[in-house]
């Protein structure tokens, strides 16, 4: 029994092996000329023009791509009554994280939001956000007060991380594709004690 097991083990080690070698120019070519961020997603969003240019946001409420990411791949624009609609194309992960909390600090510099995410790639459902809190901070009381009212999120489960796991508590959250601005905006506004890690995919 030991003996089959170790020709086994070996047969199925080579194997594997050679497959590894036979892939290697193909994974030297994809990694010559595609970039693993190159993973896109859709974003729909509306504007609404104001009186004064202000925050970097023009009074025409064309959005400054350019100055959040270079990345961001503006697709159309279309005017309508009350200002107007985007589609960019954007990178996943960690740039589209940064891309939202850039969309969300635009919003933090007016007194009203004056972009409104609409969709994320056809989808306006539930999207994962992770984020980490100072372990005092009570998150399911934050969730439930004035600073998210209104905001469709709720807490999915929380989960350890070790390096901070006496220090902070980390957090998977549902928020719907509408209110990630808001949700994000509202982490931000807590000094730090609540902190976006990743948005990730849909539930």
């Amino acid at each position: 029994g030991f003996i089959m097991c170790v020709i086994i083990g070996w047969c199925t080690s080579l194997l594997l092996i050679q497959m590894w070698v036979m892939a290697l120019p193909l994974r030297v070519l994809l990694f010559q000329f595609a970039d693993v961020e190159e993973v896109e997603q859709l974003l729909i969003l509306q504007t609404k023009p104001l009186q004064n240019q202000t925050a970097g946001f023009r009074t025409d409420g064309e959005i400054p791509w350019n100055q959040i990411d270079n990345r961001v791949q503006p697709s159309h624009v279309v005017d309508v009554d009350e200002g107007s609609v985007h589609i960019a194309i954007v990178p996943r992960h960690k740039p589209l994280t940064f891309i939202i909390r850039q969309l969300a600090a635009i919003n933090t510099a007016h007194s009203s939001p004056v972009i409104q995410l609409l969709e994320m790639s056809g989808h306006v459902g539930d999207i994962q956000v992770t984020i980490n809190a100072d372990a005092s901070f009570d998150v399911a009381k934050w969730m439930s007060s004035p600073a998210l009212c209104g905001c469709a999120a709720g807490i999915v489960f929380e989960y350890s991380h070790p390096p901070t796991r006496n220090t902070r508590k980390h957090f998977a959250i549902a928020v719907t594709v509408p209110h990630l601005l808001y949700f994000v905006a509202a982490c931000d506004a807590t000094a730090g004690e609540v902190v976006v890690n990743q948005i990730y995919g849909f539930l």
